[in-house]
Order: C-alpha cells, then structure tokens, then sequence
C-alpha cells in the first residue's frame, strides 16, 4: 500500500510540474499573441482601409481566442480542484 502511495505521489509531482510547464507555455503564447494583435492593430491605423467587415472578423477572432483562453485555464482550474479531491 505505502508503494502504491508513493507511486502516486510520484506521478502527481511530475503531472504537477507538466502542468506549470503548459502554463508557462501558455503565458508566453498569450503574450506573443497579444503582441501580434497589437502589430496587426498599429498596421491597420497606418494603412486605415480596413472595411467594417474586416474590422468585425479581427473582433471575432480576438473573442474567440479570448473564449479559448477562458476555456483552457477553466480546464486547468477543475483539473487541479478534481486531482486536489483525490489526494485529499
């Protein structure tokens, strides 16, 4: 029984650090894709011959991947509550 805890335990710290690993990875994409938004954003006052409908898709888009951002830390925020559940 002790073995198969520890096996766990094992398991558990090594799912953790993978876990602060995609976060990691996750911030930095979110940066970089801020910062690609941010380039798009400056090149379309500079040209300004963005269409409304052009203007409405990068809105869209921007929602979407917000929603996408949303959706991945909330996979992450049960994922943590339902492995603290199992530890405990």
């Amino acid at each position: 029984y002790l073995n198969t805890v520890n096996e766990y335990n094992q398991e558990l710290l090594i799912i953790k650090g993978e876990c602060e690993n995609f976060r990691q990875i996750n911030k930095e994409l979110v940066v970089a894709n801020e910062n690609l938004n941010r380039q798009l954003h400056d090149r379309s006052i500079v040209v300004d011959h963005h269409s409304a409908l052009e203007t409405s898709f990068v809105e869209q888009q921007n929602l979407f991947e917000n929603n996408e951002q949303s959706e991945t830390q909330d996979k992450y925020s049960q994922y943590e509550r339902k492995e603290g559940n199992n530890i405990g």
